[in-house]
């Protein structure tokens, strides 16, 4: 099982981070994680933020 990819942006101005995204992207044949993955992934606990943003369109493209 290959591990996938991990990838991060971190958007920041004015000394300070005002958006950070997390990715896991497949290095499959299929492009998809492995189950455990996915299993793990769906019982993290969602995290409140005190000022959500939307994703932007580029958020998007690692996967």
């Amino acid at each position: 099982m290959p591990l996938p990819m991990f990838g991060t942006d971190l958007v920041g101005a004015r000394g300070q981070i005002s958006a950070a995204i997390a990715n896991l992207s497949p290095l499959s044949q299929d492009r998809k994680l492995p189950e455990v993955y996915n299993y793990q992934l769906q019982n993290l606990p969602t995290k409140e933020f005190a000022h959500p943003r939307q994703l932007p369109e580029w958020g998007e493209i690692f996967s």
